[in-house]
């Protein structure tokens, strides 16, 4: 359905279809809407990997290339909007320990690949 819709080209649709979903500014993965003049609000974001011990930012949004990596995300809540904090980053592997909403996980470098946060 939404394949069909992205090709109807209708104002008041497009403008009824965002007043009823609240003006998302991003979709479900994070990815940037742009505003009704086609005009996209670029946020600057790094992948979690290249941050540091201690950082503490917030989920820009997260690559959804994978359906098992999109459960694995979904699993641990590391969800677009969510407060993510790097607890202890491992030399070795660069695996990371990190928190979100007061849980710690141990995430591998490949999944923290994939976790876009803010600068």
């Amino acid at each position: 359905m939404a394949e069909q819709l992205e090709h109807i080209h209708s104002t008041r649709l497009i403008n009824k279809l965002d007043e009823f979903l609240g003006f998302p500014k991003v979709d479900p993965h994070g990815d940037p809407i742009p505003d009704g003049k086609g005009k996209i609000k670029v946020v600057p974001q790094i992948s979690l990997d290249q941050t540091r011990q201690g950082y503490q930012g917030e989920i820009l949004s997260v690559k959804d290339s994978d359906a098992h990596l999109l459960k694995f995300l979904d699993k641990i809540g590391a969800k677009p909007g969510k407060i993510i904090k790097v607890i202890d980053k491992e030399e070795y592997d660069e695996s990371l320990e990190v928190s979100i909403d007061n849980k710690k996980f141990f995430i591998s470098k490949e999944v923290s690949k994939n976790i876009l946060v803010a600068e």
